[in-house]
């Protein structure tokens, strides 16, 4: 269950052409007041899927002995594909890539956790595209 279940979120999205910030937005209080408020990752994930998957897996991956240098390099590949410049389908292909050889990671379990949360993304993501090409 969410944990955002039975509260009301206001998003306005579109051109805006005075400060504007995506990570502290200024939102309106119910007393009129304009107020600063910080996005936190748990609300950016709820509105746009786990944003914090790859970066989960890198940070379990990194300096990890355990790790097989197979599936580093391909995680390496993968992080190196984020920036916004690299088309999104760039990304999901290199990410497809890491969650193909998961298998080289069973032996450590919060890669295995990264690793499952990188696999819903992907499908997350192959299920909007489906949908928006339709």
């Amino acid at each position: 269950m969410s944990p955002f279940a039975g509260q009301v979120f206001t998003m306005r999205f579109g051109h805006w052409d005075h400060d504007v910030s995506v990570h502290a937005p200024q939102v309106i209080l119910p007393d009129g007041m304009p107020r600063r408020v910080r996005v936190t990752h748990e609300v950016l994930d709820f509105m746009f899927g786990d944003g914090q998957a790859m970066t989960a897996l890198v940070n379990a991956t990194v300096m990890n002995s355990r790790v097989d240098p197979r599936l580093q390099t391909l995680i390496d590949q993968a992080a190196g594909r984020m920036g916004l410049g690299t088309p999104p389908e760039q990304f999901i292909a290199a990410v497809e890539a890491v969650v193909a050889q998961a298998s080289l990671a069973a032996s450590d379990d919060h890669v295995m956790i990264a690793m499952r949360r990188l696999k819903r993304v992907v499908a997350e993501y192959r299920t909007w595209a489906k949908v928006a090409a339709d």
